[in-house]
Parts: structure tokens; sequence; C-alpha cells
């Protein structure tokens, strides 16, 4: 099968608010994280990729867990830093 021009979202099949993904952040690393929020875009309240055309044409499925997700992008991200 021959895929050309598409474009794949790539994500979980669960949305996550900014505040969900804060509070993980905190529980995950024991941090205090002051959030400020901002006045809110007019446009965009809420956004969830639709990930089954990735599913059905590249028969890709999420494998890791947001918590699990986030771990590895501290690690990589201090490894990094080093």
């Amino acid at each position: 099968m021959e895929i050309k021009n598409k474009i794949f979202n790539i994500g979980s099949e669960k949305a996550t608010s900014i505040n969900g993904l804060c509070g993980e952040i905190k529980r995950l690393f024991n941090k205090k994280i002051k959030i400020i929020h901002s006045k809110p875009l007019e446009e965009v309240k809420n956004m969830y990729f639709d990930i089954s055309l990735a599913k059905k044409q590249l028969q890709w499925q999420p494998k890791t867990k947001l918590e699990e997700g986030i771990k590895k992008t501290y690690q990589n991200l201090s490894s990094q830093n080093k």
C-alpha cells in the first residue's frame, strides 16, 4: 500500500487538559507548579487528535501511557542538559 501526501495525527486515545498534564507532572515528580492562566483564545476551546487514520492505514496503536511518556520526556531532557 502506497501512502502519499497524508497527514497522520499521532497521540493517545485519551484527551488530556493542560491542567491535567500539570497535575500529573506535580504528582510524578513531587513538584510545585504554579499554573498561570492567560486569557483563553476564542478560537480553540478543546483539541483532540483523531488517530483513526494512522490506526487504519499504518496499523499503528499508541503504546505509551501519559505517565510513562512524561517520565521518558523528563529523562531525555535531563540527559541532554548535562
